[in-house]
């Protein structure tokens, strides 16, 4: 393996595993609404300069902004705000943790909506993943005091893992009828904003902004480390090595969220939760192994 394709799996993987640590100062300031607004209204406006930079087309047929509109519910709007209200309960290694069932939702959605092949390993992939994953929640769950704020939050982790995981699957469908990754992300972030801006007007919630400096640090690091460098690493992880070796980076992500967690958020390793994560990591593995 070369030094440039470790130098991009580590990118991803930092970027990845301590987006969901930085999102801890993103909530609680701001409504999530809005701070899910925030992200990806800077990230888009980012996105569109680099296509204009390089002359990429910004304009596109009322189909395609259906599908944008698509991606913007799914990948830039819901699935961020079931992420962030998860963080808001449980330790942000946890919610990673059951967002990483992301890679068996992508593995089983492919397989109904793109007739992608359905091999052994990945049951067992599966099976192993969902173990490790009840395994690391269960010392959490355990403690009766906070086993139903626990719960529902994993609950949120793993509906943001579904919703994501259809962004994904209509992204991969998308992409391979021609669809413009950076253009369809700029675009789709767009649409993201407005559905949450929607929601967060629906919801009472009036437009702020917190002036603090850790959440002003945060949003730009989530904008330009966690969203805009992440996004380029891992395209160009891709583009060196295919999408089925670059997803491995999902498998460190979480256990880099869980040390992050317990170096500033109290998280306790147990030899269960140890154990959890060993089969997380096999499990994964063995999901996406051809």
């Amino acid at each position: 393996m070369s030094i440039s394709i470790i130098f991009l799996y580590f990118i991803t993987i930092t970027a990845w595993g301590s987006a969901f640590f930085f999102t801890t100062y993103q909530i609680n300031v701001v409504s999530i609404e809005w701070s899910v607004f925030y992200r990806f209204f800077f990230t888009s406006l980012i996105f569109f300069l680099i296509s204009i930079l390089f002359k990429k087309k910004i304009s596109f047929s009322l189909k395609d902004h259906t599908v944008y509109i698509l991606l913007g519910i799914l990948l830039f709007s819901l699935h961020f705000i079931a992420v962030y209200y998860s963080i808001s309960i449980i330790k942000s290694g946890l919610t990673a943790v059951g967002f990483s069932s992301i890679l068996i939702m992508n593995v089983i959605l492919s397989k109904i909506f793109l007739k992608n092949k359905f091999e052994i390993p990945v049951i067992i992939g599966s099976f192993f993943g969902i173990l490790g994953i009840i395994f690391i929640f269960l010392p959490e769950i355990s403690n009766i005091q906070n086993s139903t704020l626990v719960f529902f939050g994993f609950f949120l982790s793993f509906f943001a893992a579904i919703i994501a995981s259809f962004g994904n699957t209509l992204s991969e469908w998308y992409q391979k009828n021609g669809g413009e990754i950076i253009q369809t992300s700029a675009w789709g972030m767009i649409y993201g904003c407005i559905i949450s801006a929607i929601l967060a007007i629906f919801r009472g919630q009036k437009i702020s902004f917190e002036f603090s400096g850790e959440f002003i640090y945060s949003l730009f690091y989530l904008v330009i480390f966690c969203t805009t460098i992440a996004f380029w690493a891992y395209l160009s992880l891709i583009k060196k090595i295919g999408s089925r070796k670059a997803a491995y980076a999902w498998v460190a992500a979480p256990l880099v969220a869980l040390f992050l967690s317990f170096l500033f958020e109290n998280y306790q390793w147990t030899n269960l939760s140890i154990i959890g994560s060993l089969f997380l990591i096999f499990g994964n593995i063995l999901i996406l192994k051809k």
